[in-house]
């Protein structure tokens, strides 16, 4: 149905949205996870940015919990403070978060408090979404957004461990599966996509008819012959990788059955498969409505020691320490879970090597961490940047050209914000 747009090449698909206006001019969409593909999955929704902000203790194997900050919350150990938080090395007084209009800072409390974010010891230094905070012998995460989402128990699955952010992931393919809905999985390499769907077809007690890597020298001969007994259930990894003749003869096989079911997963996130035309619109047609992202590792650094230690667990060594697990969650893993869990076997692999030894070792081998910026404020959640535009109003003297030029963005832009944050600004001068 695709191939005969006006003024575009048969078989081409450049853009979801193209996908999602003919898509849904033939198909009504009965779930609320669809409609949200549908519409939204490729536009902000109006929820993306609540959930709270604040920080995500890490340190602990079996669970997540999540504390909420505000500006100029003290954090410590007393019963006086704004946010008690026991824990090794704590002090009553420990730190002070405080919002500024260039993002949050988290600040010494008590002269010999020891504070360290992403792995540098300080008195007061600036945190964005992601940075590893170090309280004593403490870890957390400190996340600008989605703060309610990271809290609860991490659970193993067939020897893989899954933090509560994943969970929902889960839960949404494991569903689709039992409905025997088609869908799709993208994401960065390494972060997870195939092991996701081999449990979700597990735990939906599907059993497949076709495990299909489109990497693989004889992919052709393998779907074809799929395609001639017939097969209803299907397993394609890395889909993009797939000739588009063949994704073509794959979408008709799954639409002469109706019960048929195909779970695939790309190596690139699908806007950028569909930009570069790797899917054929007649396949995306019946996976595109049902989407599933996986966020790269630097993304949910408050998984990973679950992660490493499940994988610490696979090669058959002993407990991640405290150090080892900071080290792990500040870096950026750009390769994945497999790079990950080579770093993991040279550091702690040799069974010669102490503890000490093996997390300089891990030191030395892990990438370069790299420091982010603050989110914006239409990415950080709706308190957070309210806060920031408040205090750029007070810094400025309630000058909107000022303020706008502190938070780098346009006047047009800032007066936008205002209105969904619903800021006051009828104080405010328009220029300086």
């Amino acid at each position: 149905m695709f191939e005969h747009g006006a003024g575009r090449r048969a078989g081409a698909c450049r853009s979801v949205g193209d996908i999602m206006g003919i898509w849904g001019a033939e198909h009504v969409v009965r779930d609320d996870v669809e409609q949200s593909a549908l519409s939204g999955v490729f536009r902000r929704s109006e929820n993306a940015t609540s959930g709270g902000w604040g920080l995500v203790r890490i340190d602990q194997r079996y669970a997540r919990t999540s504390h909420a900050l505000h500006d100029g919350v003290i954090v410590g150990s007393s019963v006086n403070v704004g946010l008690r938080l026991d824990g090794p090395g704590m002090f009553p007084q420990h730190a002070r978060f405080v919002v500024r209009p260039d993002g949050v800072y988290v600040e010494r409390a008590a002269d010999k408090a020891a504070l360290w974010v992403d792995g540098v010891c300080t008195m007061r230094m600036p945190v964005s979404n992601g940075c590893v905070v170090r309280m004593g012998d403490t870890l957390f995460v400190f996340v600008e957004r989605d703060l309610s989402s990271r809290r609860g128990a991490i659970e193993d699955h067939g020897g893989l461990a899954f933090g509560p952010s994943q969970l929902q992931w889960i839960s949404r393919a494991v569903a689709y599966a039992q409905a025997r809905q088609s869908f799709v999985i993208d994401g960065e390499p390494g972060t997870g996509k195939s092991s996701l769907a081999r449990l979700a077809l597990a735990r939906g007690r599907i059993e497949e008819d076709v495990v299909v890597d489109a990497r693989d020298a004889d992919v052709v001969r393998q779907v074809r012959s799929a395609i001639r007994r017939g097969a209803k259930s299907w397993l394609v990894y890395h889909l993009d990788a797939l000739a588009r003749p063949l994704q073509q003869q794959l979408a008709r096989q799954l639409r002469r059955e109706p019960a048929a079911l195909l779970i695939a997963t790309l190596g690139r996130s699908l806007e950028s498969a569909l930009d570069d035309s790797r899917i054929a619109s007649s396949i995306a047609s019946i996976i595109c409505a049902r989407r599933i992202s996986v966020p790269s590792l630097t993304d949910r650094k408050d998984d990973l020691p679950a992660i490493s230690q499940n994988l610490m667990t696979q090669i058959g060594c002993s407990d991640l320490p405290l150090a080892a697990i900071e080290i792990i969650a500040r870096t950026r893993w750009a390769n994945g879970i497999p790079e990950l869990r080579s770093v993991l076997i040279q550091a702690f692999g040799q069974a010669e090597c102490d503890t000490d030894t093996s997390v300089r070792c891990l030191a030395k081998l892990a990438p370069r961490a790299i420091t982010g910026q603050p989110l914006d404020t239409c990415l950080a959640d709706a308190d957070l940047a309210k806060s920031r535009l408040k205090k750029a109003l007070e810094q400025a003297d309630r000058t909107v050209a000022s303020a706008s030029r502190t938070l780098q963005m346009s006047r047009q832009t800032f007066y936008r914000e205002a209105k969904r944050l619903h800021v006051d600004l009828s104080r405010a001068k328009a220029a300086s």
